[in-house]
């Protein structure tokens, strides 16, 4: 089973660690997160009132239970961007399976599965809905709570696919969880943590933090990197350079010696950005009209002229 990738906020940071051994997730309930239509991608309300009405009674039975949303791929680009501060959060790598066993070591009413991606409604979940409704029989019921769990916190809609996601739902009467100035933290034994990840925009004081952090928990740390050639992300530690490859982070075989990106390397030892000398500067610079025309001073002049070709010409 591949690893679990929680992105936080760099404002967390003095949070995180519970105490030597354990560290915080935190649970919230649906309707805190950001996608309005969480709880409600699951069948096509232009129904019976009834039934509504019905449906609903059985959503607030069973939507209680609390929430924490992972990814499958520390590489995301807009999970940086949204989800650990534009880069200067960070992102934990943690080992499913321990997390699994932890959980059901604790007797927990739990349960961690992938987001299923899709804008169109459920209809065997209409059709349980239907016959928990029109026959009223105790196991149509059944049916019911156990598709309302599975749709309204297992399906989003498909605008969100590239997160990835991974969610783990658990019983708000757990009883290991933690209350913190009305935040709900769940915490977890520091043996689950295979990785922290730095943002490459990550301020300097908590990456030393955090690393100290790594050494004293036993785990890996890595500081991330936004790759040039390439359009990947990657990252770094002790001047190695690793990737995410088939869920896990690996080292990769081949990087660049000046800014460590991964590369399928010539002699030079140096991808192409790194390789650009002086000598390459000067000639581009050369051989550019505009800078040509800029230091003589009639580079305005130049670019008005051809603007009015050019829209004059459109017009």
């Amino acid at each position: 089973m591949s690893n679990l990738y929680k992105f936080l906020s760099n404002e967390i940071v003095d949070k995180l660690v519970i105490d030597d051994n354990y560290i915080g997730i935190k649970l919230s309930s649906l309707e805190d997160y950001n996608d309005p239509f969480e709880y409600f991608l699951t069948i096509d309300f232009k129904q019976n009132s009834e039934m509504i009405a019905f449906y609903l009674e059985m959503l607030e039975m069973n939507m209680k239970n609390l929430v924490s949303c992972f990814s499958k791929s520390p590489t995301i680009t807009p999970l940086w961007a949204h989800y650990a501060a534009n880069s200067k959060g960070f992102c934990l790598e943690l080992d499913e399976n321990k997390l699994e066993d932890e959980l059901n070591d604790q007797k927990n009413n739990f349960r961690i599965d992938d987001i299923f991606y899709s804008n169109e409604y459920d209809d065997n979940l209409k059709e349980i809905l239907e016959r928990a409704f029109f026959i009223c029989k105790p196991r149509y019921t059944y049916f019911l709570q156990s598709s309302l769990i599975k749709t309204a916190y297992f399906r989003k809609q498909l605008v969100w696919n590239y997160e990835q996601e991974r969610r783990l739902i658990i019983s708000p009467d757990t009883t290991s969880i933690i209350n913190l100035n009305d935040i709900q933290i769940l915490p977890i034994r520091t043996t689950n943590l295979k990785s922290i990840i730095v943002g490459k925009k990550m301020a300097p004081e908590l990456k030393t933090k955090l690393k100290k952090l790594s050494t004293k928990l036993g785990c890996n740390f890595f500081e991330t990197r936004f790759a040039r050639s390439t359009l990947n992300t990657f990252f770094i530690n002790d001047n190695k350079t690793y990737i995410f490859k088939d869920g896990s982070i690996v080292e990769a075989t081949e990087h660049c010696k000046v800014c460590h990106e991964p590369f399928v390397l010539g002699k030079t030892k140096k991808c192409s950005w790194c390789n650009i000398t002086v000598h390459d500067k000067e000639h581009a610079r050369s051989i550019n009209p505009y800078a040509i025309f800029n230091s003589i001073g009639i580079l305005d002049e130049y670019i008005s002229e051809m603007d009015k070709i050019t829209f004059g010409s459109k017009k």
